[in-house]
């Protein structure tokens, strides 16, 4: 026998370049799909014993006479291993497609498959047929192994592929939905019904006519084929929101990518095969499960496999469905609802927490950033955009508290994002213990809880120097004993853990008395050493927003009269008000939060109280001027409170849950206070009606400034102007009691710690240096 010349061409396929070789040799048989088989190229003899093998990897060769190798047929043939490679921008030929799908011409021929030629390269037609045969739409299969196997002509609109065929499928008991055309022809080949859809993107698009053939397979069952990669998994999210999702079972076969696969691997056994596979299929949630997609890290390759066919509005589409139904699937998309805001808002469960749902959220975006998405990203703000639409629309809609709430004759108060205490009523005694945040129904959102802390034996505040302050009587009210006030600071406390509405905590001394240091520790205890007091903010909104958003909220150094809104603020916040605000400039929608923080004020002159509705929810300490000898280090007497945390509000929340749940009694305390005036019940016992007498005094007879030389400045009814010892000298003689020593860089120092609590209240100030004197210039506001 000749050796025939090498029939590599480039413009042919590998199959094709094989089947001019062998043809060049003599008769070759085509008739089985897959598989050409002719005389042995290798040795000499008749009969055609040798067979080439199609698949997607290339040809293989097997002599069945001699049993002549692979590599020894593939030299006779005088070609390469890379002429037997299928290349994929060869096009593709209507032989080559039905031997590499193993498929009979004539039945391909039938379902209106042709060839044509686009461009330079050859292709194959398929077209899409309406029922009554009517030619919808074309696609062409133009590559049998590159990337893309399938283009569509253009212009083309999307349909389903293999509507031609419903008469003959309409009494068919079972009907299978599969993406693309190859797989519908190897399915109607083993006389499976199926119908074709182009793509996961065109599901949405073709779904009214799915919907419409659906109800007439009514008494049918509905099947859907799942590829055990990205894409198949794509192709069947794109069912997640379809009326037809609890309907289908997706098929997904062992061991086989698709059933054309399955086909080549062995014709004679694919029936078989295949009515296993439909005996194992799933419902949709369960083949997702096993799909092993457990958290969002294991979206990760859906998400890039989406993300690498373009970022244009059907991908970011796509991508917001992928992730909200896997979300909502796992119940974490949240509508959530509380006592401070009456609308649902969206929310996001990480880590067993619900967090807002919104891009300043850290813990959200570090959760999101699992997908592989970079904040920066478009797709990124679009996705959160999408899901915030999504939790509202289709979320789990729960509760969500902030830092403490009331459940079931419970006290529920946050420990850290992950856990909570649970105080409740055992008889005459509080059991504590420590839940997961949401064990027992009751959840808080991540960024409103206390900072982690442990419950343990009860420690009382006041052993601690920070909550055992230097206060006095004011002379109007010795009832206000030192005893007095730290019960009422206590239960002042507990209010802060409990939730509850509690009056206004006022600071009330002169300069060096420790009184920032009571509410610094306050402060420090609920909220760790992250926050501190603040000083007044300069618009309305920051102070309402700050005062929605903590459980304690400190205004240190109030000394000068606040506006309007910050007296309407504070008088609302002590009892519990609303703060309204229009979500956006476009739109009239209405956002309403609760004022829950505790409001504490450190001041010298108390100027912030003299409205009568402020004065009446006070609750003011008054602190007495400390010698140097009794002063202790700041950072000394914060380390002590966070030493002892767990153990004081272990001791507030005990006080709290006994007091409020035990016998309500009679009311001591106006109604906006009973449960402030219930747990110092609990605190100081049968001594607590006289204490809130002793209270009632103080608040309307005992807030003066307890700095004399401060209000001797500000009463003073003329200008002043004078060194130091002058100016003290003329206060002096105007009848001022309490001044300082005169003279002196003491009294200096003094004078000018005033300074700022002039100017704010009108006063104008200067300092000037004349020879070695300082001269001070004090001239009242005009009348």
């Amino acid at each position: 026998m000749s050796k025939p010349t090498s029939g590599s061409r480039s413009n042919l396929s590998h199959e094709q370049r094989v089947l001019d070789a062998l043809e060049a040799l003599g008769k070759v048989d085509t008739r089985t799909p897959g598989q050409f088989r002719a005389q042995c190229p290798a040795h000499a003899g008749d009969g055609m014993s040798m067979v080439a093998y199609l698949d997607k990897q290339g040809v293989r060769f097997k002599c069945y006479s001699e049993g002549c190798s692979h590599e020894d047929i593939r030299d006779a043939l005088g070609m390469s291993d890379a002429d037997l490679r299928p290349e994929s921008s060869n096009g593709c030929t209507l032989r080559q497609y039905a031997n590499y799908k193993q498929l009979p011409m004539n039945a391909l021929t039938e379902y209106g498959l042709k060839d044509v030629q686009r461009g330079s390269q050859p292709a194959v037609e398929m077209p899409y047929w309406g029922e009554d045969r009517s030619q919808l739409s074309t696609r062409y299969r133009v590559s049998l192994t590159g990337n893309p196997k399938v283009k569509s002509k253009q212009g083309s609109t999307s349909h389903l592929y293999g509507l031609w065929r419903m008469p003959i499928q309409e009494f068919a008991n079972a009907l299978v939905i599969v993406e693309g055309e190859s797989d519908c022809h190897t399915l109607w080949h083993h006389g499976v019904q199926a119908l074709g859809i182009p793509g996961a993107q065109q599901v949405n698009l073709v779904m009214p006519d799915l919907l419409k053939i659906a109800d007439r397979f009514d008494d049918a069952d509905l099947y859907l084929l799942v590829e055990p990669d990205e894409g198949g998994l794509s192709f069947m999210r794109a069912f997640a929101k379809s009326p037809l999702k609890d309907r289908i079972r997706a098929i997904r076969l062992d061991g086989f990518k698709d059933p054309s696969e399955m086909h080549c691997d062995d014709p004679k056994r694919f029936k078989k095969r295949w009515q296993k596979a439909i005996a194992s299929a799933k419902s949709y949630d369960d083949v997702l499960e096993e799909q092993g997609i457990r958290a969002l890290a294991d979206l990760a390759p859906a998400v890039a496999h989406l993300m690498a066919t373009g970022t244009g509005r059907q991908q970011k589409r796509e991508l917001s469905e992928l992730v909200a139904d896997f979300l909502i699937r796992k119940g974490q998309l949240l509508a959530a609802e509380s006592d401070e805001v009456r609308e649902p808002e969206p929310y996001m469960l990480v880590d067993g927490t619900p967090q807002p749902l919104a891009e300043s959220c850290s813990a959200v975006c570090l959760a999101l950033q699992d997908l592989g998405l970079n904040p920066i990203e478009p797709a990124f703000r679009w996705l959160v955009r999408d899901l915030q639409k999504a939790a509202l629309s289709r979320g789990r809609p729960v509760r969500v508290n902030r830092y403490s709430t009331w459940s079931d004759g419970k006290l529920y108060v946050s420990c850290g994002r992950n856990h909570v205490v649970v105080a409740e009523r055992m008889g005459v005694r509080v059991e504590l213990r420590k839940v997961s945040n949401g064990e027992e129904g009751v959840l808080f959102a991540g960024r409103s809880v206390f900072p982690e802390w442990e419950p343990t034996e009860g420690f009382d505040p006041a052993s601690v120097a920070a909550f055992r302050p230097a206060v006095e009587p004011p002379p109007e009210a010795k009832a206000y004993s030192q005893s007095t006030q730290t019960a009422l600071l206590e239960a002042w406390l507990a209010c802060v853990l409990a939730g509850c509405n509690a009056p206004i905590l006022l600071a009330f001394g002169g300069f060096g008395s420790g009184k920032s240091l009571t509410l610094e520790a306050a402060v420090r205890l609920f909220m760790g050493d992250s926050k501190s007091v603040s000083q007044a903010p300069n618009d309305e909104r920051s102070f309402y927003s700050l005062v929605s958003a903590e459980p304690i909220y400190v205004l240190d150094n109030l000394d000068s009269p606040p506006p309007a809104w910050m007296e309407d603020g504070l008088a609302q916040a002590a009892t519990g008000g609303e703060f309204s605000t229009r979500r956006q400039y476009t739109n009239a929608d209405v956002h309403r939060s609760k004022l829950r923080a505790k409001i504490g004020v450190t001041s010298r002159t108390a100027e912030f109280a003299k409205r009568k509705d402020i004065q009446d929810r006070l609750l003011p300490l008054f602190y007495r001027p400390m010698l140097p000898d009794q002063r202790r280090g700041k950072d000394e007497l914060l380390a002590e409170v966070d030493e002892n945390r767990d153990a004081i509000l272990s001791q507030l929340i005990y006080n709290a849950a006994l007091g409020l749940t035990g016998p309500k009694g009679k009311a001591i305390l106006p109604t906006r206070f009973q449960e402030f005036g219930r747990i110092l019940s609990e605190v100081a016992g049968d001594e607590a009606p006289s204490m809130l007498a002793a209270l009632e005094v103080a608040q309307q007879l005992g807030v003066r400034d307890p700095d004399p030389l401060t209000r001797a400045l500000l009463d003073y009814p003329e200008d002043l102007r004078g060194t130091a010892a002058q100016i003290i000298e003329q206060l002096r003689e105007a009848g001022f009691k309490g001044l300082p020593i005169r003279g002196g860089k003491t009294v200096a120092g003094r004078i000018r710690e005033c300074a700022q609590v002039l100017r704010l209240n009108g006063f104008s100030y200067r300092e000037e240096s004349v020879g070695r004197n300082t001269i001070f210039t004090i001239i009242r506001p005009a009348t």
